[in-house]
């Protein structure tokens, strides 16, 4: 029956550990299977669905660019990558952020996904990972692909930028890479709910190792297509204007849509996205807790021996004492 099932959750018991060798999770007691469903599982959920789309986002930035090439060199199969940094975008240059997103990101605390399992039906009804949400994120790539190949080609082709010179092939290539790599990694700040350490810097290696690996390669290897790109590139004020229009335009576009999609119809009745009913949540568990706390407990005992004990009236000038066995 383990084996059969999706997941297999075995306890560990007297009468022995078969079922949790073969199985996908083993606890100690049954008790803990609560948590391991309703925030483990639920959150698990949650960071799969954000990291495959992910996958499909950044490497949309990755390759679109191409094929909008592609249209202004008559499809002669020029890439306009340095094979270098082109092989590094999804192993190094995007490749941490989401790991610690993946490691420390939480949507809500474990008290409070326990004390509520109707959040657990976004898996059930696969309010996260569907068509729909799918094509949202494609067409979102697609969008900042092509919107970031459009102002890079007008802004660096049949013009000069460096003592006359024009930028080149590479150095097209090599800024394009540039805002796909810084694009990817803020896609990762906006999809958080913790804003942990990890993810912060996780974002500021990726660019820096990026800026790093392009100085090595376009000032060091002096037989690479790609020397003297970053003089050409990260020395001319133009190159960051643009940096700030692109990054700045997409960000904001996808900030936009992320917070639409939170507050429109679609969320609300089609992903049922938590966050915009978790404030008004939270507050009523908190009351209920505070209201609890704040509740006078009973003297249950008290009240017992004193229903048992029948009220006599004391009479003036009489002394009445209440004595235990253990005073006699």
């Amino acid at each position: 029956m383990i084996t059969a099932a999706h997941i297999g959750i075995g306890i560990k018991g007297i009468e022995g550990q078969q079922a949790a060798r073969a199985s996908d999770y083993s606890i100690g007691e049954f008790r803990i299977l609560k948590r391991l469903i309703l925030y483990h599982g639920r959150e698990s959920y949650r960071k799969n669905s954000n990291l495959i789309y992910y996958n499909f986002y950044k490497n949309i930035l990755l390759v679109l660019p191409q094929y909008c090439w592609a249209l202004n060199n008559g499809f002669s199969a020029v890439m306009f990558y340095d094979q270098l940094l082109y092989q590094s975008y999804n192993l190094i240059f995007t490749s941490l952020p989401i790991i610690f997103y993946g490691i420390f990101d939480e949507e809500f605390s474990g008290d409070i996904l326990t004390s509520n399992p109707s959040f657990y039906k976004i898996g059930i009804k696969h309010k996260l990972f569907n068509t729909k949400i799918f094509l949202y994120w494609v067409l979102n790539g697609i969008i900042q692909a092509a919107f970031l190949s459009y102002i890079t080609f007008q802004t660096y082709e049949n013009s000069s930028i460096y003592n006359g010179m024009m930028p080149g092939l590479w150095t097209t290539g090599a800024i394009v890479l540039w805002y796909s790599v810084f694009n990817s990694n803020i896609k990762i700040i906006l999809i958080s709910n913790t804003y942990s350490i990890g993810v912060i810097m996780g974002l500021f290696a990726s660019v820096l190792i990026y800026i790093l690996l392009f100085i090595f390669v376009s000032e060091k290897m002096t037989n690479s297509d790609m020397f003297n790109s970053y003089s050409v590139s990260f020395s001319n004020l133009r190159f960051y204007l643009t940096s700030l229009l692109v990054i700045g335009a997409t960000s904001i576009l996808d900030f936009s849509l992320i917070k639409l999609v939170q507050w429109s119809k679609y969320a609300r009745v089609e992903i049922q996205h938590d966050k915009v009913y978790m404030p008004i949540k939270k507050q009523h568990i908190e009351l209920q807790d505070e209201l609890q706390l704040n509740q006078p407990f009973p003297n249950t005992q008290f009240q017992m021996n004193n229903q048992s004990v029948p009220q006599v009236p004391i009479k003036k000038g009489q002394i009445n004492l209440a004595l235990s066995s253990e005073d006699n």
